[in-house]
């Protein structure tokens, strides 16, 4: 299978579960990470061919070898130290909530959007209304 064809795989509603994201609920630190690894810059390896692995522990970490990403630019995002930003990639990729493509979890997605739309919701009702 191609790098895409795995990818596609992973991001489909079978694999994706909401279970993966029951980390991020009330979990900042992991929010903003998300958040971030959408502005993160990635160069995928185009000279690998096919994926040697049919297990699918296998197939994640290969996806993951074939990319290439700037670590101290994922933890200045997060706002993390660069000692930290390891390790919360580390988990983040564990949980599968990023994908190696720049983007992150559907279902993931969908709570973060749930989040910031009770946010923007506050604040205008917070705003002081015109006579």
């Amino acid at each position: 299978m191609t790098f895409d064809e795995i990818l596609v795989n992973f991001k489909t509603k079978e694999t994706e579960s909401p279970e993966n994201i029951a980390p991020l609920v009330e979990n900042r630190e992991l929010i903003d990470a998300m958040i971030s690894w959408k502005a993160v810059a990635i160069t995928r390896n185009t000279n690998i061919g096919s994926c040697p692995h049919t297990n699918e522990n296998e197939q994640w970490d290969w996806l993951w070898q074939n990319v290439k990403f700037d670590l101290a630019a994922f933890g200045s995002l997060s706002g993390v130290r660069y000692q930290d930003a390891s390790n919360l990639l580390i988990r983040l990729k564990g949980l599968r909530l990023i994908y190696p493509d720049a983007t992150i979890n559907g279902i993931a997605r969908q709570y973060l959007q749930g989040i910031i739309i009770k946010m923007i919701t506050k604040k205008s009702d917070q705003i002081p209304k015109k006579k």
